[in-house]
């Protein structure tokens, strides 16, 4: 990011940067994640308002859990030991379905790129059903 900045990459460039859902809702069995996860995307909300002054684009990515892949797959594993449940119910209570594919991830960064409606918003969830701005207070 700070090359990026420094640099500074062309005007009308853009930065996609990846956080996790996990910045949104953090328990107790993934707090260190979480806490991570938030940093960067406090970070970029941070970064984005001097980026944008640059005429450079910043967003941040938070895609949902998806149990397809490994990191996701422990993770639900370490959900639902945590919670006493099964895997099925922390997939019913966090509305991971449709999970979230590699397809769905490319079609959120095109969207924004390409979206002008999009470009002002820092950042984004991503679920399976698409991509959702967040609100900043």
């Amino acid at each position: 990011m700070r090359k990026a900045l420094v640099l500074p990459l062309d005007t009308g460039s853009t930065i996609v940067v990846g956080s996790s859902g996990a910045a949104l809702r953090p328990v107790a069995v993934n707090a260190s994640y979480a806490a991570a996860k938030a940093a960067i995307w406090v970070f970029a909300r941070g970064v984005a308002e001097e980026a944008a002054s640059m005429g450079i684009r910043l967003h941040c990515l938070l895609p949902v859990l998806s149990p397809q892949t490994e990191l996701g797959h422990d993770a639900l594993r370490d959900f639902s030991r945590y919670a006493g449940v099964s895997e099925d119910s922390i997939i019913e209570q966090k509305k991971l379905k449709p999970f979230i594919t590699p397809a769905i991830m490319g079609s959120a960064v095109v969207s924004i790129l390409t979206d002008p409606s999009r470009s002002k918003v820092v950042s984004f969830t991503v679920t399976g059903e698409g991509l959702q701005p967040i609100e900043h207070s």
